[in-house]
C-alpha cells in the first residue's frame, strides 16, 4: 500500500479542487491510502471527493506557517526574533550601500523556515503532494512540515502571475523532487522564472471526465429563463485576474449598440461587490446574471450559446475544458497560456485582452452562425480525440 498525503486548502467550487476531484476518482484505492489535508472540513466539492480518502483539518499551529510580509503579525515577531538581520539591513542602508526590503524579509522568512516544527500528527508517507502549489501555505507546510520519502508540487498557473505574491515560494521550489505544471506553457514559464531543474519539471494537464459532466446537464432542468436571447456563460473565481470587469465594460458597449443578450457568470469571490456595482453603473441588470457558486453548473454549460473567458491570466483553465467538452464556441482573451487550450478561429475567438477585443469577439460570435458551427465542428473531433494525460498516481510515484 502506497501512502500518499494530498494538501490543498478549503474543497470549495474552483478549479484546482475540480481538478483534485477528477484526480482521485481515477485512484485505485486497493493500491493507495490517500490522506487530504484542509485548512477547514467544509467547502462545496468536500461531499465530492472519494469515502475512501481520509480527509483531516490542518492543526492550527500550523496556519501561522505564512510568507512575511502578507501579515503584519508574523513580520514583527520574525523582527523581535532576529534583530540581527535588521540591524545589518539598517547599517547598510546608513553607508548607502544598498538596501531591498525584499533581501530582509527573505532573509527572515529563512531564519523562520528553520524553527517550523514536524508535523508530529501525521505518520510518514511515501509521497507527499502541495496540490494547491501556488497558494500560500501549502508548499512551505509539505517541505518543512511532513515527513515524506517523495514530496511534489503542483503549479496551476502562470507562475509569473503566482510567484509576484508569494516571492518566498520561488527560493523553495528547487526542493522539491518533482514539480508538475498543467501545461506545456506553464512547463516553459517554471522552467524560465525558476531554479528547478527541466528533468524535475512535469507536464500533467488538467482533463475532464466528459461522459460525467454531460451527464450532469440532465440531472436538473435549465434554471433560466431567457426568452430566446442569445445566451453567453462564464465560469471561475471573481477576482481581478478573471477579467469580468473588462467584459462587463464590453458587455454595455454592445447592449448600447443594440445587441441583445444574456451573460450569466458562475462563481464566487472577493471581487463580488465591485462587479455589482459594475452593473448597476453600467445599468445591465437585465444583461448580466451573477449566479454565484452553483454545484451543478452543467446545465448552463448545455444550453448557452457560447462560453466566454475574460481573464488576463491562466494556467490551463478547467472551466475551459469542461466547456469544450459541451462543444461550446468560446471567446478567450489572448494572455500567455491560451494557446494550450484554444486554436484561434478553429476552436475558438482569440481576443486581445481588452474591453475593445472583447466587444469585438462577442459581437462577432453572436452575428457569424456559420463560425459557430465550424467551432462545434472542430470541438467534437478534439472530444473524441480521447485522454492524453498520464495517470495521476503515475505521475505522483515518478512513473510517468
Amino acid at each position: 500500500m502506497i501512502r500518499v498525503l494530498i494538501a490543498c486548502g478549503r474543497m470549495s467550487i474552483g478549479g484546482v479542487q475540480k481538478s483534485l476531484v477528477n484526480a482521485l476518482n481515477e485512484v485505485d484505492f486497493a493500491k493507495f491510502d490517500v490522506t487530504l489535508v484542509v485548512d477547514e472540513l467544509e467547502g462545496e466539492l468536500l461531499p465530492d471527493v472519494p469515502n475512501a480518502v481520509r480527509i483531516v483539518r490542518l492543526q492550527e499551529e500550523y496556519r501561522r506557517i505564512h510568507d512575511f510580509g502578507l501579515r503584519r503579525s508574523a513580520t514583527l515577531s520574525a523582527l523581535r526574533k532576529h534583530p540581527l538581520i535588521v540591524t545589518r539591513a539598517l547599517i547598510a542602508r546608513l553607508r548607502g550601500q544598498g538596501f531591498s526590503r525584499k533581501k530582509v524579509l527573505t532573509q527572515l522568512w529563512l531564519a523562520r523556515r528553520r524553527e517550523r516544527p514536524v508535523d508530529s500528527s501525521l505518520p510518514v508517507f511515501d509521497v507527499a503532494v502541495a496540490y494547491a502549489g501556488g497558494m500560500g501555505i501549502w508548499n512551505h507546510y509539505i517541505l518543512d512540515a511532513v515527513h515524506a520519502h517523495r514530496k511534489i508540487c503542483w503549479i496551476h498557473g502562470d507562475y509569473r502571475r503566482i510567484w509576484s505574491g508569494h516571492p518566498y515560494d520561488q527560493l523553495i521550489l528547487p526542493d522539491f523532487d518533482a514539480v508538475v505544471a498543467v501545461s506545456p506553457s506553464c512547463r516553459d514559464i517554471l522552467l524560465d522564472t525558476t531554479a528547478v531543474p527541466p528533468e524535475r519539471v512535469l507536464v500533467r494537464e488538467n482533463e475532464v471526465p466528459v461522459s460525467e459532466i454531460v451527464s450532469r446537464a440532465g440531472e436538473a432542468p435549465y434554471p433560466a429563463s431567457d426568452n430566446g436571447l442569445f445566451k453567453f456563460v462564464s465560469m471561475g473565481r471573481l477576482d481581478v485576474g478573471k477579467g469580468y470587469d473588462l467584459a462587463l465594460q464590453a458587455a454595455a458597449a454592445l447592449r448600447d449598440r443594440g445587441a441583445h443578450f444574456r451573460w450569466y457568470i458562475l462563481g464566487e469571490g472577493p471581487d463580488r461587490s465591485r462587479l455589482e456595482r459594475f452593473i448597476a453603473k453600467y445599468g445591465l441588470s437585465e444583461v448580466v446574471r451573477l449566479l454565484g457558486a452553483v454545484p451543478n453548473p452543467y446545465p448552463y454549460l448545455g444550453h448557452c450559446d457560447a462560453f466566454l473567458h475574460p481573464s488576463r491570466g491562466e494556467g490551463k483553465s478547467l472551466s475551459v475544458e469542461e466547456a469544450k467538452s459541451f462543444c461550446l464556441p468560446i471567446v478567450i482573451t489572448a494572455y500567455p497560456t491560451v494557446g494550450d487550450q484554444v486554436a484561434d478561429l478553429t476552436t475558438g475567438l482569440v481576443v486581445p485582452i481588452s474591453s475593445e477585443g472583447l466587444a469585438e469577439g462577442m459581437e462577432r460570435i453572436m452575428k457569424d452562425e456559420v463560425l459557430r458551427g465550424r467551432f462545434r465542428e472542430n470541438l467534437r473531433d478534439h472530444a473524441a480525440s480521447g485522454r492524453t494525460a498520464p495517470a495521476f498516481t503515475d505521475v505522483i510515484c515518478g512513473e510517468a
